[in-house]
């Protein structure tokens, strides 16, 4: 049965769909944001030859507020809730097998935040973290949260470029060692029309967003913006700890790299409507028991994956 938590996920994107939407990349105007993503993958088995199929369906809600903090410093804060179905059906191949286990519906909430200041002179400084929950229905919600910051900076050598560099860090469910990653940056308007970015990195942080990677913006016209790039995600939850699950207890730690092209229209009265597409590849899951078997690691095969959304802004 779905936690309270759940119902409150479901109910709140019942309520606030409607207003929902995204923001393109080159966007950071202050004031609301309401974000409702939906997204659908599939993928053929796993690296390891076990036989079957596996779609992956989900649904984002996010709603946020950016604002001002003085002349040359930003803040947004925002919170989050996700649902994700995860339905592997093994062929006869492999057939008794208990990796089905490993992906039962999970539900994530979080909360979130960014922050950039101007410190004069072409630097500037940029960090942003959240605090997420990631449990499926019979989890222990209390054990489920899990932390992940951002924090570097950039240089502006002239109007049209800067550079920089980044660190992210995350503590692991089942693990006392954080998950510490490298993040480049660039800002590098190529011209008029073409931008090479990796700024939205401290964006989005709610969902199973990049948290490395870069994107190739292109204004299409004055209502729409297309992107080309490649990005790195991770996220983790928390299964059941009955004893009818193989992994009792066990935290999975999903991660995956992509590569990706999307859209962006800006309609009237302040709404958007986006479509992304993509193929990941080295999509892996990992997982650690609190008790019964060994650590069980688990990497799918390539698989195409579409998101499509809207966002609403006052």
């Amino acid at each position: 049965m779905p936690t309270p938590i759940h119902r409150l996920s479901i109910l709140s994107l019942l309520v606030v769909g409607v207003l929902a939407g995204r923001l393109s990349a080159q966007q950071e105007d202050d004031g609301f944001r309401f974000l409702l993503q939906a997204d659908h993958a599939i993928q053929n088995g796993f690296d390891d030859n076990l036989p079957g199929l596996m779609w992956i369906a989900g649904l984002d809600l996010e709603f946020e507020y950016g604002f001002a903090i003085d002349d040359s410093a930003t803040a947004v804060v925002g919170l989050g809730a996700e649902g994700r179905d995860y339905h592997f059906t093994p062929d006869r191949r492999a057939a008794g097998t208990a990796v089905g286990d490993l992906f039962p519906p999970v539900g994530f909430e979080s909360l979130y935040g960014g922050y950039r200041r101007d410190l004069g002179g072409g630097l500037e400084v940029l960090a942003a973290g959240r605090v997420m929950t990631g449990h499926d229905y019979g989890a222990d919600v209390t054990d489920t949260f899990s932390g992940t910051l951002i924090a570097g900076a950039m240089s502006r050598t002239d109007e049209d470029f800067s550079y920089g560099f980044a660190v992210g860090a995350a503590s692991r469910l089942g693990s006392n060692k954080p998950i510490v990653w490298p993040i480049p940056l660039v800002e590098w308007r190529l011209d008029d029309r073409w931008t090479l970015s990796s700024r939205h990195v401290f964006r989005n942080l709610s969902g199973f967003a990049d948290l490395a990677g870069v994107r190739a913006w292109y204004q299409a016209s004055e209502d729409q913006d297309c992107w080309i790039g490649a990005g790195w995600r991770m996220r983790q939850y928390r299964l059941d700890d009955g004893p009818a699950v193989t992994w009792p207890g066990a935290a999975v730690f999903e991660s995956r790299w992509s590569l990706a092209a999307g859209t962006v229209w800006r309609a009237q009265h302040n709404a958007s409507f986006f479509l992304d597409a993509g193929v990941d590849f080295h999509h892996r899951f990992d997982a650690t028991p609190q008790r019964g078997p060994a650590p069980t690691d688990v990497k799918t095969d390539w698989s195409p994956w579409a998101a499509v959304g809207m966002e609403y802004r006052f």
